[in-house]
C-alpha cells in the first residue's frame, strides 16, 4: 500500500503537475489523509500502454474519460487516482496518452470491489 502510494501514485504528480494540482493534493497525501493509486491496467491490455482503450475527450473547460480499469493497487481505499487514457487516437502511445488526476468523489468514478488475494494481506 506505502510504496503504490509514495511511488507511481504520487511521483508524477510530484514531477508533471501544475502547481494548482501539487498544491490541492499533495500536502494531504505526504500526511497519509489522503492515499493515491495509478490506473494504468486494463482487461484488454494489461499495463501494455500502447493498447489503451480508455479514452479521454475535451468537452469545454472538462475531460470526459470512458474507460474499464482493473488491478489498481490502493484502488478500494484511494482518494485520488493518476489515470491513464488515450486523447489523440492517430498518435497513440507516441504523444496520444494523458495521465488525469482523478479524484474518489468525481462524477462517473466507480471504484469495484476489492480482490481476496493470497499472501498479499498488506495491498489492496
Amino acid at each position: 500500500m506505502i510504496s503504490a502510494h509514495t511511488g507511481i501514485g504520487s511521483t508524477g504528480l510530484v514531477k508533471l503537475a501544475s502547481e494548482h494540482l501539487k498544491a490541492k493534493s499533495l500536502p494531504d497525501m505526504a500526511a497519509g489523509t489522503k492515499i493515491a493509486a495509478f490506473a494504468l491496467s486494463e482487461p484488454g491490455a494489461g499495463s501494455d500502454a500502447t493498447n489503451l482503450a480508455t479514452s479521454a475527450e475535451k468537452k469545454g473547460n472538462c475531460w470526459v474519460m470512458n474507460g474499464t480499469k482493473h488491478f489498481i493497487t490502493n484502488g478500494p481505499i484511494a482518494d485520488v487516482f493518476t489515470v491513464f487514457a488515450l486523447t489523440d487516437k492517430s498518435k497513440g502511445a507516441k504523444g496520444g496518452i494523458t495521465a488525469f488526476l482523478v479524484e474518489r468523489d468525481f462524477p462517473g468514478l466507480t471504484v469495484g470491489k476489492k480482490d481476496k488475494k493470497k499472501g498479499l494481506r498488506g495491498s489492496y
